[in-house]
């Protein structure tokens, strides 16, 4: 009988993004510690864990993960390297300082106790930086405002808090727009912020040497309810910047602020409104160029200065049930790291995987990638096709495999497969691959998906060109004419 090659096409997109999965179709199954890139994958980069090896050096906080996800955390600014670590029962802010190789963490400001903390925001202004931690005290939403004073030596009383009050209002996020102080969901018991609420944002004036946003006749700063802002019930998770404009994230929507000057006044006006929140406060991360966030029906989305697009990854999304989701972006390699603790995927421009690393936040700090990270037990690489039939429902019969890959250590072959769509896929035992990269292992049934499986070594060598199946169509019971004749 007969022998067809026929070459797989679905497997350069890493993982399907789909809510259904369809036969033939584009995208893997599993993509696993294989990163797409143009043409192809490369092993995961790996993330370097900052309290690995004595490499950092505190005297006090908590720098392993442990159980005490989502903590604790990394954050780069223009001037400062800073981290948020337990410490006991609160919460404390760290900046850290590296010679030799050494990083130095020296406590700046204990931000509050860490159970009522569920969302940090920095706002970078250079020398100066403001943060805010905020969350629920019981059913109460919570926050701190504390700002950096500019030039100060790194100690306890360098970073101070800012009290509520009229012309600084609370608020549980903050960014930089343009020197501007944008703040988002406003906590405050102080006049004119209390008509707001918390589902608001308000923008410093322009000028000033310190935020300030309420100034006399000063019409450069000004204050926003927001649309979905319903019977006020609606929150803001996020503010954050993206080219020329400012994005806000929140529990029920996501809509742009748009700036504009109509002489005498300087302010923002809504753009495009979402009417579908985060899942989480802090499911969205990203820079000036671009955004990356998980809306309450589990959809991957990016942000762009072109606009919103829907990615999908549902299916995907929705296995981050463990934990508070965490996004966390390097714009180095342009990657969004996506964990609840116990599982991460990576979205790159080529497509999504998943990893074994499970990093609470990144950061490539001197051309080192680090981050605070778990480690998962699944540390192998591994690449699982989508469901394939070969357009023919009848039984084929699969003859052997041929990987064109070059890789400097050993990878296994396996077929998964069914015989009718009621029954689940079985997996037949794997096969290490021959020099030639061929993998012999004779299976006959309706459905398959192939798997490609090695160790995870971080410096290797991984080339995939292609994957030939030879098949044989063994049952022609519903063919009619010469097709696949012999």
């Amino acid at each position: 009988m007969k022998e067809f090659d026929s070459e797989v096409s679905n497997l350069f997109n890493g993982l399907y993004d789909t809510e259904v999965i369809k036969k033939n179709a584009s995208g893997l199954y599993e993509c696993h510690n294989l990163e797409p890139i143009k043409d192809g994958y490369s092993i995961h980069d790996v993330i370097t864990h900052l309290n690995t090896n004595d490499r950092l050096v505190t005297v006090s906080g908590s720098w392993d993960i442990g159980s005490n996800w989502p903590y604790p955390q990394i954050f780069l600014l223009s001037n400062y390297l800073l981290a948020v670590a337990l410490e006991s029962t609160n919460l404390s802010l760290y900046e850290i300082t590296e010679s030799s190789g050494t990083y130095t963490a020296v406590k700046v400001v204990v931000l509050g106790v860490a159970a009522r903390i569920r969302n940090i925001s920095i706002a970078d202004f250079g020398e100066y930086y403001v943060i805010t931690a905020s969350g629920l005290n019981g059913s109460t939403q919570v926050t701190e405002v504390y700002q950096r004073t500019a030039y100060a030596a790194a100690a306890l009383g360098a970073v101070t808090e800012i009290t509520d009050s009229t012309s600084f209002p609370t608020a549980s996020t903050c960014c930089n727009f343009r020197g501007q102080l944008i703040l988002g969901g406003l906590v405050t018991t102080q006049a004119p912020w209390t008509t707001l609420g918390p589902c608001s944002v308000a923008w410093s004036g322009i000028g000033h040497s310190s935020p300030v946003f309420s100034h006399g006749n000063d019409h450069s700063a000004g204050m926003l309810r927001l649309p979905w802002d319903f019977n006020d019930k609606g929150f803001v998770y996020k503010v954050l910047p993206l080219s020329n404009k400012v994005k806000v994230y929140g529990d029920r929507g996501i809509c742009d602020l748009i700036p504009f000057t109509v002489e005498p006044v300087v302010g923002f006006g809504f753009g495009n409104v979402i009417y579908t929140g985060l899942v989480g406060p802090t499911a969205v991360a990203g820079n000036e160029n671009k955004h990356c966030f998980i809306d309450r029906n589990y959809n991957l989305w990016l942000s762009t200065p072109e606009g919103d697009k829907n990615l999908g990854y549902k299916k995907h999304m929705e296995t981050l049930i463990n934990g508070q989701i965490i996004i966390s972006y390097d714009p180095v390699n342009d990657r969004f790291y996506i964990s609840d603790g116990v599982k991460c995927y990576v979205l790159t421009q080529f497509g999504l995987y998943s990893t074994h690393q499970l990093p609470t936040s990144v950061c490539d700090h001197n051309g080192t990638l680090f981050g605070f990270i778990l480690t998962g037990a699944d540390n192998n690489i591994r690449l699982t096709t989508s469901d394939i039939d070969f357009k023919y429902q009848s039984l084929k019969s699969i003859e052997s495999l041929e990987w064109a890959v070059n890789a400097d250590f050993t990878l296994f072959s396996s077929i998964h497969y069914r015989y009718d769509y009621l029954t689940d896929y079985t997996e037949a035992q794997p096969v290490e691959l021959n020099d030639r990269g061929i993998a012999t292992r004779k299976i006959t049934a309706r459905d398959f998906r192939f798997q490609l499986e090695g160790g995870y070594y971080s410096d290797a060598s991984f080339e995939l060109s292609s994957l030939i199946a030879k098949v044989k169509f063994v049952d022609k019971r519903n063919i009619r004419g010469r097709k696949y004749a012999d």
